[in-house]
């Protein structure tokens, strides 16, 4: 009786310890039938208590790991302990990986079988896949910083081009007209290369006041070849009273051409009539909501499912082949919207379609006064420096390793009044300014023979005059170590590509604030 109670205790123990474990065990005889579960394999399982026992072993696998798991089993009583990786099949029909342990058992009677452990490895699986994605990133956005720098090379090179071109006069109206269509997608592509490689807001607006209906037509006009090459008809009714609003007009403009670009795929593998409306005007509620101005897309495609609605503006969630997008342009667009302070929701067309609505808040008044979207020839026009002005005997020197870079600026520079000597090489550089006849200096920030901060330590232990008036220029400067460099020298910045009037801005400034005291290089 003794022996008997001992034998319950400890039965009654091995039974806590299990259940205590916080790994799934299984213990199976030799003919591979489960003659114990624990409570946690059970509820992996998906089984109701008891459930696993008298059951096959192999059931309790994927049909992909049942055979897998039987050899295993069968050769389990050769080897002291065996480890794996595999998928367990739970009653609802789902997989679950699992690290599965086994040990050989053996009794007094020559009987043997096997004790398994079997540990959750969803949540591990989870990390791993988060590491490796957090891995990609970081190698994307190594990459993109790459590329954004290489790509704002030569948009600095479209800018400025653009900018002296703007300043001939022009052969016809047709040129100048697509003169300001490049300037203007210019702008637009800089705004694009600014998302790649934002590493804090990738939705920061800028707001100007901006007539709504203009941007519209802007946006038709330069989608016109698409739309017509698609035989979608467009039909446009614009309330021309409307009042202007505080925009973003790049990022607004995005919304637009992706909200048009959506409309346009659904009715190119449509049925004819291909029809798009395009249609704005004012909004006014008694709700506790500003006056807005309402922006509407109606087509006559297949139209938004009902399983995909309620979803629609969410990453990745499209209707579309892979060649046409990945479902991140209506999430995009949600994003900017809300930025500006509007909404913007989907209802289906009747009798077919589907409609994307957008309303924005109008100027309020006692705002500062409202002006209209510029035109391009605006944004890019240069104020030169008066012959009385202190600057106007000043002389630059440019340095960029990039040759057609280092022209433009210089006709920039000269074109404001300035006198500009050019160099491509860092170490010319130093030579140049041994002269002593440099003001102040523009220099890109990553040449391949002498980095922005390893100049600005030559130019601040050499001409320490010198080492508040460089201003340095990139195509990229999202590196932890070019940020602090940047804010520890107090060096003036320019991101390229760059508006030219900024450039002349800058320059200015920095001439004004230039007679500081110099940091020592570090």
């Amino acid at each position: 009786m003794i022996a008997q109670g001992h034998s319950l205790r400890l039965n009654n123990l091995l039974h806590q310890i299990t259940e205590n474990l916080t790994e799934g065990v299984a213990i199976v005889d030799g003919c591979g039938q489960v003659v114990y579960a624990n409570t946690l394999l059970e509820q992996l399982l998906g089984a109701s208590p008891g459930a696993l026992s008298g059951s096959h072993w192999m059931d309790l696998f994927t049909e992909a790991t049942r055979r897998f798991a039987e050899a295993w089993r069968v050769s389990a009583s050769q080897e002291p302990r065996r480890q794996c990786e595999l998928e367990i099949l739970r009653r609802d029909g789902t997989e679950i990986p699992v690290l599965l342990n086994s040990s050989p058992l053996h009794d007094a009677h020559g009987e043997h079988g096997l004790l398994a452990t079997f540990a959750d490895l969803r949540e591990r699986h989870h990390f791993e896949a988060e590491l490796e994605r957090l891995e990609k990133v970081a190698a994307m956005t190594n990459h993109v910083s790459s590329v954004a720098h290489e790509l704002n090379n030569s948009l600095t090179i479209l800018v400025l081009q653009t900018q002296l071109l703007s300043r001939k006069p022009a052969e016809s109206n047709e040129f100048g007209e697509s003169l300001a269509i490049i300037q203007d997608q210019a702008k637009r592509m800089i705004q694009m290369v600014d998302d790649l490689r934002s590493s804090t807001d990738p939705y920061e607006l800028c707001f100007e006041y901006a007539d709504v209906n203009a941007l519209l037509e802007r946006t038709l006009e330069l989608m016109e070849c698409q739309l017509e090459a698609d035989q979608i008809q467009i039909e446009v009714e614009l309330d021309r009273s409307l009042p202007v609003a505080s925009v973003d007009p790049h990022r607004l403009q995005q919304v637009f051409v992706n909200l048009i670009n959506n409309s346009r795929q659904a009715l190119a593998s449509g049925q004819m009539p291909r029809k798009l409306k395009i249609s704005t005007g004012f909004v006014t509620t008694g709700l506790n909501l500003p006056p807005r101005v309402r922006i509407v897309f109606a087509d006559t495609g297949p139209g938004i499912s009902e399983e995909i609605m309620p979803h629609i503006f969410e990453p990745f969630v499209t209707s579309k082949t892979p060649e046409q997008g990945m479902g991140l342009g209506l999430a995009i667009c949600e994003k900017i919207v809300e930025r500006h302070g509007g909404i913007i929701w989907a209802e289906p067309n009747t009798p077919h379609g589907a409609v994307l609505i957008l309303e924005l808040p109008i100027a309020q008044d006692g705002d500062e006064e409202a002006t209209l979207f510029g035109t391009a020839d605006g944004f890019w026009r240069l104020d030169k420096l008066s012959p009385h002005d202190p600057d106007a005997d000043c002389h630059i020197l440019v340095v960029d390793d990039e040759p057609a870079v280092a022209e433009l600026v210089q006709g920039v520079l000269e074109h404001a009044g300035y006198r500009v000597t050019t160099t491509h090489e860092p170490r010319n550089a130093i030579s140049i300014l041994e002269q002593g006849n440099i003001d102040l200096i523009v220099s890109d920030m990553s040449m391949p023979l002498m980095n922005g901060e390893q100049f600005w330590q030559a130019v601040a232990e050499h001409h320490p005059r010198l080492a508040r008036r460089i201003i340095f220029s990139s195509g990229d400067s999202s590196g932890g170590r070019a940020r602090a460099f940047l804010e520890s020298s107090g060096c003036a910045y320019i991101r390229k590509p760059f508006d030219p009037q900024d450039l002349i801005q800058l320059v200015r400034e920095t001439l004004q604030d230039g007679s500081e005291a110099v940091p020592m290089p570090r």
